[in-house]
């Protein structure tokens, strides 16, 4: 069957068709927009983005960077202040070793000097012994006085009232006809200490100072110097009971009227048991910086000389103990000296009076 359209439905129809076709074009651009603003708006994503990320990037590159350089400069500062407390502890050392050097040089010349005074001395006594030998054995009458006898004393009237009895009194050691004296041979005129070595023990309050170093010994004689009765070395502080040696040896003269002192303070040391009459030894401290520190006294040991009066033989040693601190070891030869001294006092009776009745 054939229809037969008529014009104007083709006319409407395409006109229709027109406006559609319009309005999806007008949609087609508006989505076109759409999707340009779209891709716009990525772009600024994505470019932002990737700029973030780079400079994130480069932070985190520039970190392990700058983290290391920090390590290294620390590690750098570290050495150096370690360098420099290593060099300062040197120079300590150093300047310990030099003061020690001093020390032990200024020891060793006072050791040579009194070394020197020792030789001075024995040459003095042998030269003066030489001339007491040859002056010969006839007794000078201007060096002594004689007042001997016994005397009665009476007073005003006449009456005896007591007596006196006067004995020798000797202005020098008397030589006895035939070459024999109190002063025979020169052991006689001199006495010998020796301070041989010293042990402290380990618990006591000296070794465990920190501040005692070193440690010297000396002793007292009247009519002798302090520098010529120490010890002129100083040791290091034994610590583990160990014994330490000095083997310092002194010898003083006794003869002669310029040592009656000495005689006299040798008898008292003899006649009296007391320990205040007892040849004393010190040891003493001695400070590394002589200049800021003092010596000081770290305890006392008494020597009682009465076994001189008592032994036929002088002894080798004697160990003198002491209760806090340890032993000091001594050696004294003194025997006939000893002797001579202690006889010649005991001889010399002052004037006495024994008083008598009167009679009627």
């Amino acid at each position: 069957m054939i229809f037969n359209v008529p014009p104007w439905f083709f006319s409407e129809h395409k006109e229709q068709l027109k406006q559609e076709v319009s309005q999806l074009q007008f949609q087609v651009l508006e989505k076109n927009n759409e999707i340009i603003g779209l891709q716009e708006k990525v772009s600024d994503i994505l470019s932002s983005t990737s700029e973030e990320n780079i400079k994130q990037c480069l932070n985190e590159e520039e970190l392990p960077q700058k983290e290391t350089n920090e390590t290294r400069v620390a590690q750098e500062e570290h050495t150096k202040r370690e360098e420099e407390k290593e060099l300062v502890r040197k120079i300590h050392a150093m300047d310990a070793a030099h003061a020690e050097t001093i020390l032990e040089l200024e020891k060793t010349r006072e050791m040579l000097i009194m070394q020197h005074k020792i030789n001075v001395d024995y040459q003095v006594c042998g030269k003066g012994r030489k001339e007491t030998l040859s002056r010969g054995n006839e007794p000078d009458s201007d060096s002594l006085f004689i007042f001997s006898g016994d005397f009665v004393l009476v007073d005003p009237v006449g009456k005896c009232s007591g007596s006196a009895q006067v004995s020798l009194e000797w202005k020098f050691p008397y030589k006895a006809p035939g070459g024999h004296s109190i002063w025979d041979s020169a052991t006689k005129c001199q006495i010998r200490v020796e301070i041989a070595s010293l042990t402290l023990d380990p618990y006591s309050e000296v070794v465990t100072d920190d501040t005692v170093q070193r440690v010297f010994v000396e002793f007292r004689f009247p009519g002798v110097s302090m520098e010529e009765t120490e010890t002129p070395l100083s040791l290091l502080k034994p610590t583990k009971g160990e014994e330490v040696y000095f083997h310092f040896s002194k010898v003083i003269h006794l003869d002669g009227v310029e040592n009656t002192e000495r005689r006299q303070f040798l008898y008292m040391l003899l006649k009296d048991s007391d320990q205040r009459h007892r040849l004393q030894f010190t040891v003493v401290s001695d400070p590394i910086n002589e200049d800021q520190d003092e010596c000081q006294d770290l305890g006392y040991a008494y020597l009682d000389l009465q076994f001189l009066l008592r032994r036929s033989v002088d002894p080798v040693e004697e160990t003198l103990h002491s209760e806090f601190i340890g032993a000091l070891r001594v050696s004294v030869e003194a025997r006939d000296a000893a002797r001579a001294i202690y006889r010649e006092h005991r001889s010399r009776t002052k004037m006495s009076f024994s008083s008598l009745l009167p009679t009627n």
